[in-house]
């Protein structure tokens, strides 16, 4: 069953042309093995491609991650907001959901409104992921501090 499913994500990713890998710029060789083309890699360019996401690093060595929504580093993203800067946050969440292999990550979909599915899987992303020690940060807005921590999600690929 198992490889019958990555076997039609394989499909899927390449009929669709998307990919996911890490750029010749990646910041180190163990980077850019971490998001070599493997079963986990495909299942997120399938996750990536059915929310309609494309990520793409830029920057090389201190780069960072981007979908082409919004280029924001700072401005405070949060419940009840709709728009580019909620689909940016929206595609990082399920591209990194896919590369740390967590669905509690994903987003419930890409549609630019921040709601609850969005929220939790910030918020849940900053317990485990951001600020696993630092519980002042757990307030699922994507903000000035969240937003780096977002934009290098595999920095946290174990």
């Amino acid at each position: 069953m198992k490889s019958r499913y990555l076997i039609a994500a394989l499909a899927a990713a390449t009929t669709l042309g998307l990919g996911f890998a890490a750029p010749a710029s990646a910041a180190t060789p163990s980077q850019a093995s971490k998001l070599s083309v493997s079963a986990r890699a495909t299942a997120t360019r399938t996750a990536l491609a059915l929310a309609g996401c494309t990520v793409d690093w830029r920057g090389g060595a201190n780069g960072a991650w981007y979908a082409g929504y919004s280029d924001t580093m700072t401005v405070n993203t949060k419940k009840g907001q709709t728009g580019d800067r909620v689909r940016e946050v929206q595609c990082l969440l399920t591209a990194a959901a896919g590369e740390l292999d967590d669905t509690n990550l994903r987003p419930g979909g890409v549609d630019g409104d921040f709601g609850s599915n969005t929220k939790a899987a910030v918020v849940y992303a900053q317990k485990t992921y951001f600020f696993p020690h630092d519980s002042s940060q757990w307030d699922g807005e994507v903000g000035a501090k969240t937003w780096p921590k977002l934009r290098r999600f595999t920095d946290f690929v174990r």
